[in-house]
């Protein structure tokens, strides 16, 4: 479901859309002077991402990590010690930012949970980890344990489904083990990370620091 949560986190706007659909959502979003830049612009010209951190002509600058997901789905012998070093081009983004005294928003489109105790629940119209189908024969669809089914125009038109089921206690995958998931409906999940980094003195509009 990340293509939804991540289109309506960089555009504004519910729907589904590619990197093409986020890059224009961006610029219209914020107006003139606004990019938006994946990470594939980062590997192959990190010199110009930087650049463009640093140009005072260009209003707002994104730019898409995706270093968690991409983390979860990683090899389970493997442990992540979180810190700015493990993920790569953040500490030369930040230190861009911080020399064109620019404030910085770090922000999700979802949560995460970490796989701990875990338990495979079988679901032949699983469609992810956390979240299945909520229609099927003889009440298969409807939710259990653990469960919560949700139904509307906006899921319909997000899944071409009438319902999802989606996973609200942590212990429930529905694929196989990775180091977390995401996609179901736990407090976890449901709540979208967000920090805002300035320097001493800055002050941003509208934001009251807590």
């Amino acid at each position: 479901m990340t293509y939804l949560s991540r289109t309506a986190l960089l555009t504004g706007k519910q729907g589904a859309g590619k990197q093409a659909d986020e890059v224009r959502g961006f610029a219209a979003m914020f107006g003139n002077g606004a990019t938006l830049l994946h990470r594939r612009s980062l590997e192959e010209n990190t010199a110009e991402v930087l650049g463009a951190v640093g140009d005072p002509k260009v209003k707002v600058v994104g730019v898409v990590l995706n270093a968690v997901d991409e983390a979860l789905d990683g090899a389970l012998q493997i442990a992540v010690q979180w810190n700015p070093t493990s993920i790569r081009h953040l500490l030369p983004l930040l230190s861009a930012a911080s020399a064109a005294h620019r404030t910085v928003v770090v922000a999700s489109d979802h949560g995460h949970i970490l796989d701990w105790e875990t338990t495979h629940q079988a679901a032949p119209d699983s469609q992810g980890a956390r979240w299945r189908s909520g229609e099927g024969a003889g009440g298969a669809g409807g939710s259990g344990a653990g469960e919560q089914r949700f139904e509307g125009r906006a899921i319909e038109a997000a899944t071409e489904r009438r319902s999802v089921v989606c996973a609200t206690s942590e212990s429930i995958r529905y694929a196989d083990q990775a180091r977390g998931y995401h996609g179901g409906a736990s407090l976890a999940e449901l709540v979208a990370p967000l920090f805002v980094l300035g320097g001493d003195g800055d002050e941003v509009a509208g934001w009251v620091r807590g």
